[in-house]
């Protein structure tokens, strides 16, 4: 039996920034595209903060913009851009909104970046996480929510990430916006 992120990753208590009515569709509408079920259950459950004070999942629904996915993705994926116009031979992949385009949804606190590689349906896009200052990517032939499960119960190891990672008990600390 697969396990849920739940079952891993206990909700908080009390949630920031959650979807308000007819959110998801501004939020698709303006991206230009639909999202993963799973990310938007995942907002929906835990809204803004922080796994295990290291992975930060972005919430389109965040008033920070460093956390927001619609702000931040027009950031990483500028960066991205001049990477690969720059150094094209390491910078290889696609960048969303182009075909099969990688697209951010989270980043850790060493400046690693998670992104989702836009292929087929949302349901099936695939994970691929890039090292800060670094163009080797790691990816994962599966969703969000099935890397976080696979990563915080130590069923797969990253080498972008540190180990001390997946060897705590792991949290969510919901992050407070003023």
């Amino acid at each position: 039996m697969k396990l849920a992120i739940t079952d891993v990753l206990p909700p908080p208590e009390f949630r920031e920034e959650l979807p308000e009515k007819g959110g998801w569709e501004r939020v698709e509408r303006e991206l230009g595209t639909k999202l993963p079920t799973d990310y938007k259950t995942f907002i929906q459950t835990y809204g803004t903060g922080s796994i295990s004070n290291f992975m930060m999942i972005l919430n389109p629904f965040s008033k920070n913009r460093y956390l927001n996915l619609l702000s931040r993705a027009e950031i990483v994926l500028g960066a991205y851009r001049t990477s690969r116009a720059n150094a094209p031979e390491y910078f290889k992949d696609n960048v969303f909104p182009e075909e099969h385009g990688i697209l951010p949804f989270g980043s850790t606190d060493n400046g690693d970046d998670l992104y989702w590689r836009t292929l087929g349906d949302p349901d099936d896009w695939t994970v691929t996480l890039y090292e800060s200052r670094g163009s080797e990517p790691f990816d994962y032939d599966g969703s969000m929510t099935e890397f976080l499960v696979d990563l915080l119960t130590g069923g797969i190891v990253c080498p972008i990430l540190p180990v001390s990672f997946a060897e705590k008990e792991p949290t969510f600390t919901v992050v407070h916006i003023p």
